[in-house]
């Protein structure tokens, strides 16, 4: 599945759009708090009629979605974009351009490290180049080679590398619910066969037309009453959610020589997928066991030495238990406690990128040597409650051992990374009031800025057409096309 890293590898820099968050600082404020971002609302129930495959008859729409701030928010002039072609982009294009801009000047990667920096880039699935068929018809220069080229996926990671400037190799990663660390897992690699020094691992995942509910129906995956509760005896399902996030890795030797900020650092990850079962939506338990395992010993290291696992965890009665006892087997009889934990409970399930907001959450349990209370989590089903050394999240836990796992199983596809402690980060450090090589001259609102390090305000606009709502219909009118 994956072979042990030679080296660990370096996480300097990072970025994040998640509901209730714009930046590591607002993600890890909502995790203390053990807060739920999923907006819920009674109004606006869409008509039945109105879903091109309709809903059946038991279905029942719960007005629930995890929504991040702004999501059609843009400022073209930063990255030398015309109006025109920043709108007959995907937003989710846009966002985690945004993102890998971010986490680029967090990480003060110079200019002249750009001809090794390669992009590992994964986004959802939305329905954007419809809108902009539907709203730019007739308009000059607009046709589906345009449209193409602003929605389509298999360009998402090149037109990051274009706008920045980055001159390494591109890679689209499309990996369903472990898209995200699956481009961790393939950044890291392009570091360990030293075809990059510098690698950007990305994931956006943006519904369009926006959501704000679903349609539930009795055995579904999705929760009958709009709260995710992963691992808890009163789970229903989960509940859909909007997020992104970028991370910027080099080798650790090459950070710590370069005097970075190591936010973390990942001993090893692995790869795997269920092959032939049932139904291609069923859970192979040993699969994800095996790909535990293969992680383990690409880290090179023991169960034992782990004392932190932030767990796919959708809220899923199936799945969750499946999860659960795979864990139970590999870490189960650890000498100490083994704290897991999942974002779900916040946030909602993020799709795509669900693995990158655990990952993202897992830096910032072993930065701060603790694991946050699961949101929305009361007690374990009995059927779980084992003689385990696992240990749900309901008040804060320290990291004692300082080594802690992630994981992202998406459709027939299973990703696990594992990241070292964090504490040794800081002391790398460039000196206080130094400024960073790569000084940026604008900033969104959510960066993270260095001491020293000049910033100015993006200007941000929504770009036109508004983003209409599902479940509602509404029709462009008005604007000019220049």
């Amino acid at each position: 599945m994956s072979a042990a890293f030679d080296q660990p590898i370096a996480v300097v820099g990072a970025a994040l759009r998640l509901p209730g968050a714009r930046n590591l600082g607002e993600y890890w404020d909502l995790l203390t708090g053990a807060r739920d971002t999923v907006t819920r609302r009674t109004d606006a129930v869409p008509d039945p009629a109105a879903s091109s495959l309709g809903v059946p008859p038991d279905a029942r729409f719960v007005g629930a979605y995890g929504g991040i701030d702004d999501p059609m928010a843009f400022d073209p002039a930063r990255f030398g974009m015309s109006a025109a072609e920043a709108l007959q982009t995907d937003p989710q294009q846009r966002v985690l351009l945004e993102l890998v801009d971010e986490a680029l000047h967090v990480a003060s990667v110079p200019a002249a490290a750009h001809a090794r920096t390669g992009v590992f880039a994964g986004a959802g699935l939305n329905s954007y180049a419809d809108s902009v068929r539907t709203a730019l018809r007739g308009a000059i220069g607009v046709d589906d080679f345009a449209v193409e080229l602003g929605t389509a996926r298999d360009y998402l990671a090149g037109k990051i590398a274009y706008r920045l400037n980055l001159r390494g190799p591109v890679v689209n990663v499309l990996a369903a619910c472990s898209t995200g660390l699956v481009a961790v897992h393939l950044a890291s690699r392009a570091l360990l066969d030293d075809e990059v020094d510098v690698a950007v691992a990305g994931v956006s995942a943006i519904r369009y037309p926006l959501w704000t509910g679903y349609w539930a129906v009795p055995g579904s995956i999705a929760s009958a009453d709009g709260v995710c509760r992963p691992f808890d005896v009163r789970a229903t399902g989960t509940v859909p959610a909007d997020g992104a996030g970028a991370v910027v890795l080099k080798r650790l030797a090459d950070a710590v020589s370069d005097g970075d900020d190591v936010l973390a650092v990942v001993r090893g990850s692995a790869v795997g997928n269920d092959g032939r079962k049932p139904g291609f939506g069923h859970v192979r338990a040993d699969a994800q066991e095996d790909v535990i395992r293969a992680a383990l010993r690409a880290a090179g290291v023991e169960p034992g030495d782990v004392s932190y696992v932030e767990a796919h965890g959708t809220g899923t009665r199936l799945g969750d238990a499946v999860e659960w006892s795979t864990l139970h087997r590999v870490f189960g009889a650890n000498a100490g406690s083994v704290a897991v934990g999942t974002s779900k409970g916040s946030l909602g399930h993020t799709r795509e990128a669900a693995g990158m907001a655990g990952l993202l959450k897992a830096i910032l349990c072993l930065s701060n040597g603790v694991v946050p209370p699961s949101a929305n989590f009361g007690a374990l089903p009995h059927d779980l409650r084992l003689e385990s050394a696992l240990l749900p999240v309901t008040d804060p836990i320290a990291v004692e051992r300082g080594l802690g796992g992630v994981s992202a199983f998406g459709l027939g596809a299973r990703t696990v990374t594992w990241c070292w402690n964090a504490r040794l980060g800081r002391r790398h450090g460039r000196p206080p009031g130094v400024r960073s090589p790569w000084c940026p001259a604008t900033a969104s609102p959510g960066w993270m800025r260095r001491p020293g390090c000049c910033a100015t305000p993006v200007q941000h606009r929504t770009i036109w057409p508004p983003a209409p709502r599902f479940g509602h219909t509404t029709t462009s009118s008005g604007g000019s096309w220049n």
